[in-house]
């Protein structure tokens, strides 16, 4: 049965961070499949699990990421999911079952639109 856990804190430096990360490679590494859906406009669980490197590229391009969701017609969220995120440095995958939808910078821009701040150009 499909479970779903949600962290939620507005107070900064409290840990959400590395709770979520430790707590989906922990579920992934007892053989749970685990779907992190990064949420964070400072994407440092993105970051975490995917390397800069490769996270870059997606940040870079502006897609592929949850800010896509709210896209109409961008992306669907199948399209997303990055697979076994966590990679060794020759490409191995060192946490089956854990995957992620990503989020990048621009993620700001849509928290900016929806809280309809003025200095964001339409």
């Amino acid at each position: 049965m499909a479970r779903k856990i949600c962290f939620i804190n507005y107070k900064g430096g409290v840990g959400k961070t590395s709770l979520i990360v430790n707590t989906a490679a922990a579920l992934a590494k007892m053989g749970q499949r685990v779907l992190l859906c990064d949420f964070d406009t400072q994407s440092n669980a993105s970051i975490w699990l995917m390397k800069l490197e490769r996270w870059n590229k997606v940040n870079a391009e502006g897609v592929g990421s949850v800010y896509s969701i709210f896209d109409p017609g961008r992306a669907r969220v199948r399209e997303l999911v990055v697979k076994d995120v966590v990679e060794g440095k020759a490409g191995e995958k060192l946490l089956p079952g854990l995957d992620l939808i990503p989020t990048t910078f621009n993620l700001v821009d849509l928290e900016n639109e929806y809280n309809g701040d003025p200095k964001r150009p339409h």
